[in-house]
């Protein structure tokens, strides 16, 4: 069985339990900060899920964490901090 880093999907999962349901608590006005823990590449799409869209939508902080001894980095712009 092939590692899986099903990113997209946790997150589309959170977006539609947490941040997007209001029965869980919800509310439009609230901060909303997700922390992804990730231990490499997506190997998902965001293409099916559309999660970094709608969560840039709903101005989600979000904060990414790699756990890899090798992590692929996203070129640091003024939004990426890298440590």
């Amino acid at each position: 069985m092939a590692n899986l880093t099903n990113t997209h999907k946790a997150i589309d999962f959170v977006l539609k339990n947490i941040f997007e349901n209001q029965a869980a608590g919800a509310t439009a006005d609230a901060t909303k900060v997700l922390v992804i823990i990730t231990d490499g590449n997506p190997s998902d799409t965001d293409k099916r899920f559309n999660s970094i869209k709608r969560s840039d939508k709903k101005n989600i902080i979000r904060f990414v964490i790699g756990v890899s001894p090798i992590i692929s980095i996203i070129p640091p712009t003024q939004h990426h901090t890298i440590v």
